[in-house]
């Protein structure tokens, strides 16, 4: 990512807009006098993530489901599953921190770091779901994977072992 680049997040386990839109449309038909703050729950974020995206939609929390406008409901939609966030900046490396999360362990195999779903796919470093205390264990730890890889590729091409 890099200044004026935009994220965009969805809040809604990847439903698109189409199957949001179409569940609002049913809501509102069989809750016509329920409120939108009401609404809101029935997805799974937290209350205030839910207020904070009426706030942002312009739209009252106090206002009935059956009383959006069509620009409101797509405007909803799109805070819902594609919210925009512009990039302001970076950090540099001394502010640089590892993420969590990747590929779990035990879909690879720890000697040669290869995939033990998809032959030939070598996954190392924080591609993989390791998390480490900062103060360049993930850097070392990158490296060392990379090197088992790299070795286990070097082997099976003929090569030599390093």
């Amino acid at each position: 990512m890099k200044s004026e680049d935009t994220l965009k997040i969805n809040f809604l386990n990847n439903h698109d807009r189409k199957s949001i839109e179409a569940y609002i449309l049913d809501y509102a038909l069989k809750n016509s006098k329920s409120f939108l703050v009401t609404f809101m729950r029935t997805f799974n974020i937290p209350k205030r993530l839910g207020d904070k995206i009426l706030e942002i939609s312009k739209i009252s929390p106090e206002k009935n489901i059956s009383e959006l406008t069509k620009d409101e409901r797509k405007n909803l939609v799109k805070n819902l599953v594609e919210s925009p966030f512009e990039i302001l900046g970076t950090g540099d490396y001394n502010i640089a921190m590892a993420t969590s999360g990747g590929v779990d362990t035990s879909e690879i195999n720890s000697k040669t770091y290869e995939s033990k779903i998809i032959k030939n796919l070598f996954i190392i470093g924080e591609a993989l779901d390791i998390d480490g205390d900062t103060g360049g264990y993930n850097i070392q730890w990158a490296f060392t994977t990379g090197f088992l890889a790299a070795n286990a590729i070097n082997k099976r091409l003929g090569g030599i072992d390093n």
